[in-house]
């Protein structure tokens, strides 16, 4: 805080953010830079949308996708959730995975601590789909495809 108070440039990733950095008039000169997550994020799915060759070649490890279900994607590995919280969070995706009309892919971190619960609630159901980790591209593709 002290820093914002005396600091000649100030740096907002969006136009909001300027506008509230500008309501604590700090002095500082604002500029937006933009949000490199974002960013990277809509230029990956523009990618994907101007070259149908690239979004197959995203598509092809998940022809096991039943296009006649929605798609619930997820992700968990967060080590706050670790022990009973993430064997809740296991619980509620089988719970949902008994929907007929919905099918879940969850690529699935490395770490022991959401294998293990992963596997031992999910791994035999017959509409979750658990696949390794998925790079970029792939992911936001996915991600694309999800309901």
């Amino acid at each position: 805080r002290v820093i914002d108070v005396v600091g000649h440039q100030l740096y907002a990733p969006t136009p909001g953010s300027r506008a509230n950095l500008a309501r604590e008039h700090l002095g500082g000169q604002i500029l937006v830079t933009g949000n490199t997550v974002i960013d990277a994020l809509q230029q990956t799915v523009q990618r994907l949308d101007a070259d149908p060759a690239l979004r197959a070649q995203a598509d092809e490890p998940f022809h096991i996708l039943d296009p006649g279900r929605r798609l619930l994607l997820v992700t968990g590995h967060r080590r706050e959730s670790f022990g009973q919280g993430f064997e809740d969070i296991c619980r509620a995706l089988a719970e949902l995975a008994r929907r007929p009309d919905l099918q879940v892919l969850y690529p699935v971190h490395l770490n022991p601590n959401v294998q293990g619960p992963v596997n031992a609630h999910l791994g035999n159901l017959d509409n979750v789909h658990l696949v390794p980790p998925q790079d970029y591209l792939r992911f936001v593709r996915l991600m694309q495809r999800a309901d």
